[in-house]
């Protein structure tokens, strides 16, 4: 069984069987989209960590993903 199979059992084992039989609703934001940043600095931003990605890079330390790089060359 997969970690995410055992994960999803053991959150349907912790639900409450009273709360089952209610239908939730999704929920809906009325207020609109806030731009935090504009073009030109969100533009910068993304140079930024692209600077950083290609001169320091990243290190993978968790297993999985690294077995998942290297299933995919």
């Amino acid at each position: 069984m997969s970690q995410r199979a055992r994960r999803r059992r053991s959150r349907e084992d912790r639900l409450d069987p009273s709360l089952t039989r209610f239908r939730f609703r999704q929920l809906h934001n009325p207020l609109p989209p806030t731009e935090i940043l504009g073009p030109a600095l969100l533009d910068e931003l993304h140079l930024a960590s692209m600077h950083i990605l290609e001169n320091t890079g990243i290190d993978f330390l968790d297993e999985e993903t690294l077995l998942l790089w290297e299933k995919a060359g």
